[in-house]
């Protein structure tokens, strides 16, 4: 029974032996496996470190930019002038229109129409009857003027007719207006009359010197 325990306890030996002759193998093969690596990634780094590094390559500097630190200058900008198209005449302003000077004889004509725009037309009686000359007004107060069928004629409707003009002196002018008394209903003519006036410059200014109504006829004749 000893003998047998000590048979056995040999060959538990012999198979340590052998698991250990048989790692140690492999652990040797492993060895030799990573030595052959290693001496191959030696000759790699030694090739490398014999063959002379290539020399290096200056790169010249950027030239630093330094900011200007002065004031920006603004210059100023300035519209072209326009290029006259040849055949076409520049612009020019608008030449203004002369104020034509009336003639004496025309600023007369001018008075007695508008004496009698105000009476016929606008009844605005008071306004004729500035146009007179002070020495007719002195004459001819004014409640006596309204009232005066030569100087407001008759109550009525009127149409004014053709105007005469005619120089007496160079201060002087006579001027005489056709007129016609119409009916107020249908406009039939009733009486035809002369309305006289005489206009004289003083002092620089037209006025009236003296009027006169005078009949001319009437529808029944």
């Amino acid at each position: 029974m000893q003998r047998a325990s000590v048979l056995q306890l040999k060959i538990a030996r012999k198979l340590c032996y052998s698991f250990a002759v048989t790692l140690t193998l492999v652990l040797l093969s492993f060895c030799l496996m990573a030595c052959g690596l290693a001496s191959e990634c030696g000759a790699t780094v030694l090739n490398s470190a014999s063959q002379p590094s290539p020399r290096p390559t200056t790169a010249s500097s950027p030239t630093p930019t330094v900011p200007s630190t002065a004031a920006a200058t603004t210059t100023p900008i300035f519209m072209p002038s326009p290029t006259p198209t040849p055949g076409v005449a520049p612009s020019q302003a608008p030449t203004p229109t002369p104020i034509l000077e009336l003639t004496d004889q025309q600023v007369a004509t001018n008075t007695i129409q508008h004496y009698e725009n105000l009476v016929v037309v606008d009844g605005a009686y008071r306004k004729a009857y500035n146009l007179l000359s002070p020495d007719l007004q002195a004459s001819e107060p004014y409640d006596d003027f309204i009232k005066n069928a030569n100087y407001t004629l008759k109550k009525g409707c009127w149409i004014i007719g053709t105007m005469h003009v005619s120089q007496r002196n160079s201060l002087t002018w006579d001027v005489g207006v056709e007129l016609t008394q119409v009916s107020c209903v249908d406009t039939t003519p009733i009486a035809y009359y002369d309305w006289r006036f005489q206009v004289q410059k003083q002092n620089g200014l037209f006025v009236i010197t003296s009027v006169g109504l005078y009949p001319t006829g009437s529808q029944n004749q």
